[in-house]
């Protein structure tokens, strides 16, 4: 039955950021609507709007309530959002239908590990099926499970859109979990996510008591424009841009740490100049997309850590640069190159006039208002605007290296699980699993559960909402909801191989049973430690 409902699922192609994941909503929901205690309950499932959304995207959301909880609620957090096809080709019209997809495999020349899991019989392949309509599945069969065994703690489920995206559902989702908390007197004790995971070379059961998180920096650097036949009567962007990605890419140094795991290096996922055709000239502006995965440090400490990096390379260069100068042209040149935090450029535009600088940024969103909506458009790519517009409106020329913060922002979920309970969850998965269970520490896939639990106080946050253009506007997280409430958290899901790739699968032993048995065993001891029967 779960495999069914599994391919059902999958066959829904939902790709993230299209209308189609209003489909899975609907059959999300029409699913919970059968569900017995859902007819009787019906003010306990519902869908819930994205304020503003394009698409009309909706949260999924089911609440189990048990008499004996005493409110204590845990969240099942899964999302129904795919990403694309592209890397199937020829097959991609079967990249959505998991049992023709898998049958179709034999007929390939595969990795001998590829092949190895194909012919177990063990695994389904296909887009979706771990990452993580599996995690979807499971959830749905726990939250009925439960309410069949008249389960002693409150289950809320949430499915939600955008997670390869920009996350919009689980950000919303503060709102929906204040909302059902007020009017059904919740107290929020744990939130599960059932994002898939990789064994490891053992082959252990793996959990994760946190979740990474995610910075990405706009890097925005303005120089001096001039014909390449003379060079040295302008300032080449790109010598700073890649100077800084020198520093930086693969910098093992900068990887953020705890006792437990070290991050992966920071990297740049985007480079270039902003010269709109080739001329005979050094562009006048470059810029990149600087990203690094936390997990200790916040956005602000990542953001003036970068800042004193360009601080170093701004004056070393300059100071190059003069020197070239001199012992070219046989004088000096007076030169300065400043680094801004987007937030300063943009207090000093409202200081110059207020007024006209909200028309001329009302101006650019409208010129580009239908590529952000279609997707034609990345909101760091818009942001790059953005910094131009403001350099222009205040007639800024000099030399100057900007740096604002790009959605979407992950903070680090932190590891405040209580050890029993991962005593727990190893103990009950073991005797079900038959295999080691092992805590996986920080889930570096990134997650939604980045939006249940952070450290970051509202302070910290103002960093982030200061030097995001257009916050409060397209892009923005309720801190307020999230800083209140910081609630332990789990990804428990079921094991995948080869995320985002086209030999995705999953492993059907834990679609159909096994990770159900392990989710209930485990929130049967919380119950039982809070006192239900």
């Amino acid at each position: 039955m779960v495999r069914q409902n599994l391919l059902d699922i999958v066959s829904i192609s939902s790709i993230t950021n299209t209308n189609i994941e209003k489909q899975a909503e609907d059959w999300i929901f029409n699913f919970l609507s059968e569900i017995p205690y859902f007819k009787e309950h019906t003010d306990q499932r519902g869908r819930f709007s994205l304020e503003g959304d394009p698409l009309g995207r909706e949260i999924v959301w089911g609440l189990y309530l048990s008499p004996e909880s005493k409110g204590r609620t845990a969240l099942l957090i899964n999302h129904h959002d795919v990403v694309s096809v592209e890397e199937y080709g020829k097959d991609a019209e079967f990249a959505f239908r998991g049992e023709e997809l898998t049958e179709l495999l034999k007929e390939r020349d595969l990795d001998s590990l590829v092949q190895e899991d194909l012919d177990s019989g063990n695994w389904l392949f296909g887009r979706g099926v771990a990452d993580m309509k599996g995690g979807l599945v499971i959830q749905l069969d726990v939250l009925n499970a439960a309410i069949l065994r008249n389960l002693p703690l409150n289950l809320l489920y949430l499915s939600v859109p955008d997670e390869e995206n920009l996350s919009a559902g689980m950000r919303y989702s503060q709102y929906l979990m204040d909302t059902l908390e007020k009017k059904f007197d919740l107290e929020y004790v744990l939130g599960v996510d059932g994002e898939p995971y990789t064994s490891n070379d053992n082959g252990d059961v793996i959990y994760y008591d946190s979740s990474a998180g995610k910075v990405m920096l706009n890097v925005y650097i303005q120089g001096v424009k001039s014909h390449i036949g003379e060079v040295l009567t302008g300032f080449n962007p790109l010598m700073i841009l890649g100077k800084l990605m020198e520093q930086t890419e693969r910098n093992l140094d900068l990887c953020d740490r705890t006792e437990h795991v070290v991050a992966p290096p920071p990297t740049w996922s985007m480079a270039r100049d902003f010269k709109e055709r080739y001329d005979a000239s050094i562009p006048l502006a470059a810029g990149g997309l600087f990203a690094q995965v936390t997990v200790s440090k916040s956005a602000g400490e990542i953001m003036e850590h970068f800042h004193s990096l360009c601080l170093d390379l701004a004056r070393s260069e300059i100071e190059a640069y003069k020197k070239d100068y001199l012992s070219f042209y046989g004088k000096e040149r007076s030169i300065a190159m400043n680094v801004f935090y987007y937030e300063e450029l943009l207090q000093m535009a409202l200081e110059k006039e207020e007024d006209s600088w909200t028309r001329h940024l009302d101006s650019i969103k409208k010129k580009h208002e239908e590529e952000l909506n279609q997707g034609d458009l990345s909101t760091p790519e818009f942001n790059f605007f953005v910094i131009e517009a403001l350099l222009e409106f205040l007639d800024y020329t000099d030399p100057c290296i900007v740096l604002a913060q790009s959605p979407p922002y992950y903070p680090f979920a932190p590891d405040i699980l209580p050890v029993s309970w991962k005593e727990w969850i190893e103990e009950t998965g073991e005797e079900i699993y038959g295999r080691k269970v092992s805590n996986g520490h920080y889930f570096m896939g990134i997650s939604d559960l980045s939006y249940v639990s952070t450290k970051e106080t509202l302070e910290e946050s103002q960093k982030v909402s200061e030097n995001i253009p257009l916050w409060g506007e397209s892009y923005s997280i309720p801190f307020e909801l999230l800083c209140k409430r910081s609630i332990p958290v789990v990804n428990i899901g079921p094991w995948g191989k080869d995320i985002h790739k086209k030999s995705e699968r999953v492993y059907l032993p834990h679609i159909e049973g096994e990770v159900k048995a392990h989710y209930l065993a485990f929130f049967t001891k919380i119950a039982h430690s809070f006192g239900g029967k």
